[in-house]
């Protein structure tokens, strides 16, 4: 049987994605479409047969000619794990060319974003019944996996992206470079996306230099050096006179996730790493403020640990854009003291 899946981004959701092919049945092929920024994430995945590539600068017309040309390979199951327009597009195009060109029928199943179950959450904030929180996205995207065994009898797989890794030797390289040993450094991100998320610089400062004068732990800093806190992290750690390791511009996202496979733990904001770390078995640390692990993002490994601190107005949004707040807005990111994510690692 051969599927089609959409999932074009982000880097965060297309690791947690994997979690569909780990669920699937052994002789199921896979072609998946994904937009080109993202591409590098599953490149080379042993469970998908092709990766069809997007550009967005090619616009409505670019979107309409792939999908025009996925479907002349014929998938007997399409699967969406994005639910935007685009992707609802993609699926009304596939159902006319099935009724008019090809004549096949296809079974058709899509993601649940859950809204109702996340609009209980934002406005009943830690008085939503536990029932009504949303599920895990992982879980989501592994059981639209396991859905297409009918003989299943195993629990759902978490997300993986261990067989994209290079083979040993390269990964000692890797460590060799940057003059790393294995498990005996911390990883940490502290820039995201969105601002709001990431907490102050000189918490992680405090933190790291604290793990390093205790346990001898590494602080490796990654990141890009358009990241402004990743750049004042290492200011900041060398400045305290903590040696730090600068991984900032790793051309190789590969090298990226071997450095996160042999940290001691991940330490960062709720952003893509997090999920790479736990997806090739490092524990992360992940710091909430606007949001919550609750919203379906949460850290999913037992030995990893949502840090935040608990306000009656959290989570307030999906990425906390906004703040509600008419006194000490952001509080729930300035007010994290470091003692609370030191905590973390005891």
């Amino acid at each position: 049987m051969r599927v089609l899946v959409i999932r074009m981004s982000s880097l965060g959701d297309v690791i947690l994605s994997t979690a569909f092919l780990e669920n699937l049945p052994a002789d199921v092929e896979v072609d998946w479409i994904i937009a080109k920024e993202f591409a590098f994430a599953l490149e080379g995945h042993p469970r998908i047969r092709k990766l069809w590539v997007y550009d967005k600068k090619s616009g409505l017309k670019g979107w309409l000619r792939l999908c025009h040309e996925v479907h002349s390979s014929g998938h007997a199951v399409r699967v969406d794990l994005h639910r935007t327009l685009r992707s609802r597009l993609a699926f009304l195009t596939f159902r006319l060319r099935d009724l008019f060109v090809s004549g096949a029928r296809s079974v058709h199943v899509s993601i649940s974003k859950q809204r109702v179950r996340n609009f209980a959450l934002l406005l009943l904030k830690g008085a939503c019944p536990r029932p009504w929180l949303p599920d895990p996205y992982w879980k989501r995207f592994a059981s639209l996996g396991a859905s297409l065994d009918g003989s299943r009898l195993r629990p759902l797989q978490p997300p993986s992206w261990t067989s994209l890794l290079p083979p040993v030797e390269q990964e000692r390289k890797v460590l060799e470079r940057y003059s790393l040993q294995s498990k005996q450094y911390v990883a940490a991100m502290p820039a995201s996306r969105w601002p709001s998320k990431e907490w102050r610089v000189s918490g992680y400062v405090e933190v790291l230099s604290g793990l390093y004068r205790t346990r001898q732990w590494t602080p490796l800093v990654l990141g890009r050096k358009s990241d402004l806190p990743c750049v004042a992290l290492v200011k900041g750690l060398k400045d305290a006179g903590v040696p730090v390791v600068d991984a900032l511009e790793e051309p190789e996202f590969r090298n990226t996730a071997v450095l996160l496979k042999h940290a001691v733990s991940y330490l960062g904001s709720d952003t893509g790493l997090a999920h790479l770390a736990e997806a090739v078995g490092t524990p992360s640390r992940v710091i909430f403020g606007p949001t919550r692990p609750e919203l379906g993002f949460g850290p999913w490994r037992p030995e990893s640990v949502a840090v935040s601190l608990p306000l009656s107005c959290a989570p307030c949004s999906k990425d906390g854009r906004t703040c509600y707040r008419i006194s000490d807005p952001y509080l729930c990111m300035r007010g994290l003291g470091s003692g609370r994510v030191e905590e973390t690692f005891r």
